[in-house]
């Protein structure tokens, strides 16, 4: 018994010095994992009021659907068309679907055009939910040293909850170059592309609404 001990603890005895000699040199230390990513929030422009009275209509604006790189939190870059890398240092204060859904709801509301928006949590009776699926929400660089793109690309589509049927689909395909490098510049594009695309999504729900029946 004490035999076996003896060679267990000689087998074991290079491993610990070499945890000894790793955390004494500070290679490895998980107690410090370091500075946590920088959370990056984005405020897009709202569309203007676009009636004093709304239309009498209500809309759920569905949860968007995505791949699974632009499911998440993280910031999705894009090199050379096809390279996909992922921010380091920086993360989006949500998903970016989620992102998508409260500015949609936001940017209805600043419209004034509709009685009630709200996302499926909300139940209220609606007349038509809102689909979208984001192709892209990423930056995209030409070469190493570009500076790069936010690019917003989306379907959007109307379900008429009465008759069951897509009434309307509108495509936005969005490019905002941004002014830098830094995570300031890429989160001001990114607001941007966003912006751009809730002017071009709002009226378009807002027609659409206005012909049901």
């Amino acid at each position: 018994m004490i035999l076996y001990f003896l060679r267990v603890k000689t087998r074991l005895l290079p491993l610990l010095l070499c945890c000894c000699m790793l955390w004494a040199g500070g290679c490895v230390n998980p107690l410090n994992p370091g500075p946590p990513p920088v959370r990056l929030q984005l405020s897009p422009a709202m569309p203007e009021r676009m009636a004093e009275r709304p239309l009498n209509r209500q809309l759920i604006v569905a949860m968007p659907v995505a791949g699974r790189e632009i499911d998440a939190d993280t910031i999705a870059l894009l090199f050379h068309g096809r390279e996909v890398r992922i921010l380091a240092d920086a993360r989006w204060t949500g998903t970016v679907p989620f992102i998508v859904q409260r500015s949609l709801i936001r940017a209805l509301e600043s419209a004034n055009a509709l009685s009630g928006v709200a996302d499926e949590s909300a139940g209220i009776a609606s007349d038509a939910r809102l689909l979208s699926d984001i192709r892209q929400f990423s930056l995209h660089y030409a070469d190493e040293g570009a500076r790069p793109v936010a690019v917003f690309s989306a379907t959007f589509r109307l379900l008429s909850l009465s008759s069951g049927q897509i009434i309307g689909v509108h495509d936005v395909d969005i490019q905002a170059p941004a002014d830098g490098r830094d995570n300031t510049a890429l989160a001001r594009a990114m607001e941007t592309a966003l912006g751009q695309g809730l002017a071009q999504v709002v009226p378009w729900v807002v027609e659409e609404m206005r012909g049901l029946k």
